[in-house]
C-alpha cells in the first residue's frame, strides 16, 4: 500500500514548487552532462568540463531533492536524511576514485575550474530560494502560534516542556528544576 506524500496544510505558503523545479532541472541537466562525458568524440576539456558540471548538479540536485521530501514528510528527520545522503555520496565518490581512478581523458584544471564556478553558481541561486522558503515558512509557523508564545501540545514537534510537561505551580515549561 503506498502512503501519499504529504501535502501543506490548509492556509500553508507553497514553498516547495521552486526547490522541487530546481532539484528537478539540475538532475536533468546531471543526466544529460554525465551522458555527454561518455561520448569519446567529444573533446577531453569538454568531457572534463561537462563531467565537473555534471557532479555538481547531481550532487546539488539530490540534496534539495532530499531536503524538500524529507522536510514535507518528516521535518525532524531531515538533517539526519541529509547526513545519510553526504556519507553516501562521498563515499560513492571514493570508492569510484580508489575502485576505477580518474578516467584518462580527465584534464585535472579543467575539471576543477567547472567544479568551483558551479558550486558557487549553484550557492547564489539556491541560497536566495533557501531565504525565501524559510521566511515563508517561518511566518506561516508564527501565524499558526499561539498568543502566549510558541507552547505547544506536549509529545508535538518543537514542544519546548520537558517529559512529564510543565512542572505544577510553574508558568515556565520546567518550572525551577527543584530549586526553591
Amino acid at each position: 500500500m503506498r502512503r501519499p506524500v504529504p501535502v501543506e496544510p490548509a492556509g500553508a505558503p507553497r514553498v516547495y514548487a521552486g526547490a522541487t523545479t530546481a532539484s528537478v532541472a539540475l538532475l536533468s541537466a546531471a543526466v544529460i552532462l554525465l551522458t555527454v562525458t561518455a561520448s569519446p568524440a567529444v573533446g577531453a576539456t569538454a568531457r572534463s568540463a561537462a563531467l565537473g558540471l555534471g557532479l555538481v548538479c547531481l550532487s546539488t540536485g539530490l540534496t534539495v531533492l532530499v531536503s524538500v521530501l524529507m522536510y514535507r514528510a518528516a521535518p525532524a528527520a531531515t538533517a539526519p536524511a541529509l547526513a545519510v545522503l553526504y556519507l553516501a555520496k562521498v563515499t560513492s565518490m571514493g570508492w569510484w576514485l580508489l575502485a576505477r581512478g580518474a578516467p584518462q581523458w580527465l584534464q585535472a584544471t579543467a575539471f576543477a575550474v567547472t567544479v568551483v564556478a558551479a558550486l558557487v553558481a549553484s550557492w547564489l541561486v539556491l541560497a536566495p530560494l533557501a531565504a525565501r522558503t524559510s521566511a515563508a515558512v517561518a511566518r506561516h509557523e508564527a501565524a499558526r502560534a499561539p498568543a502566549g508564545g510558541p507552547r505547544r501540545t506536549p509529545g508535538e514537534p518543537g514542544d519546548v516542556s520537558p517529559p512529564g510537561g510543565p512542572v505544577p505551580g510553574s508558568d515556565e515549561p520546567g518550572g525551577d528544576h527543584g530549586h526553591p
